[in-house]
């Protein structure tokens, strides 16, 4: 557990709470949203855990989050499971998963139809793309159908409450949400397709065990593209915008100049990844911006 730090004048309240824990995933070798991540953080957070600390004001959302999440489970109701984790060992390894919400149903022979669902506490921006959501899941799903035998996931369900939701966006964006609350319906996979994912999944942080990759681009969470204008090897100026850079390189030595496309910043290394400062990979890479980055 991350040591808990108040630089920024946090109420009491909050910093208590913040010092309990509130994340049990059992003895399981992996759980569903570990599988999905890069294997990197989870090996540094796992050599550094005692070094790792968190300011709830710097990072408040996931606090929040947990908040809210402990409040909605417990108001189940009838046909409803909160908060269940289910365990399954898979390939000599304990995998688990903890879902929000089931919702259970039978049909006329008594057989349990069961939606699963996931309260997330987020952004508009992550609403573009649910592919980690759909993932994470299908994974609750596979656990379900593979511990629960007799019963038959027939929905997965995303109830995304917006923290950053603007009705003037609303208002003149035809695909942003109409409301700060809305459910998403999600794919599910065809029979085998997430198991093959576990497998895929488990093998790369099993592998990384021996050898520490790099976490991948994507997993990164890149933004904030700029173009730099190289000319002979060598970095004549970086630019916000394209145009500005497309102006510096028809007022160089076209042929031998060239513009590149740089990522301006990585967003989780910068903000949310709580073992980015024992990085080499974003060491290097802010050593690398700082001198104008490295061509590829």
């Amino acid at each position: 557990m991350a040591k808990i730090i108040n630089n920024h004048n946090a109420p009491g309240p909050l910093i208590r709470y913040a010092q309990k824990p509130h994340y049990d995933s059992g003895d399981s070798d992996f759980t569903a949203t570990s599988l999905m991540d890069e294997p990197r953080i989870k090996i540094l957070t796992e050599i550094h855990s005692s070094e790792i600390e968190d300011d709830p004001y710097v990072s408040p959302w996931k606090y929040l989050s947990t908040i809210f999440h402990e409040l909605l489970s417990q108001d189940a109701g009838p046909g409803e499971i909160a908060e269940e984790r289910l365990f399954t060992i898979f390939e000599g390894k304990k995998i688990s998963g903890a879902m929000d919400l089931q919702i259970v149903l039978k049909d006329e022979n008594g057989k349990e139809k069961i939606i699963i669902g996931d309260y997330k506490l987020t952004g508009a921006y992550s609403l573009r793309d649910t592919s980690k959501w759909e993932q994470q899941l299908n994974i609750y799903r596979w656990l379900v159908e593979r511990e629960k035998p007799d019963s038959e996931v027939i929905g997965l369900e995303i109830y995304a409450f917006i923290r950053d939701f603007s009705m003037a966006t609303a208002e003149r964006t035809r695909d942003y949400p109409s409301n700060p609350g809305v459910t998403l319906q999600l794919p599910m996979w065809d029979d085998g397709e997430a198991e093959e994912f576990v497998r895929e999944r488990m093998s790369l942080h099993c592998e990384a065990e021996k050898n520490l990759p790099d976490c991948s681009h994507g997993g990164r969470w890149p933004g904030g593209k700029k173009w730099q204008v190289w000319e002979d090897d060598i970095l004549l100026d970086t630019f916000r915008l394209k145009r500005d850079a497309t102006a510096a390189f028809h007022g160089s030595d076209a042929d031998n100049a060239e513009i590149v496309e740089v990522v301006g910043r990585y967003r989780r290394c910068e903000s949310f990844c709580p073992v980015s400062s024992f990085c080499t990979q974003n060491l290097d890479w802010l050593k690398r911006r700082e001198k104008g980055y490295r061509r590829k």
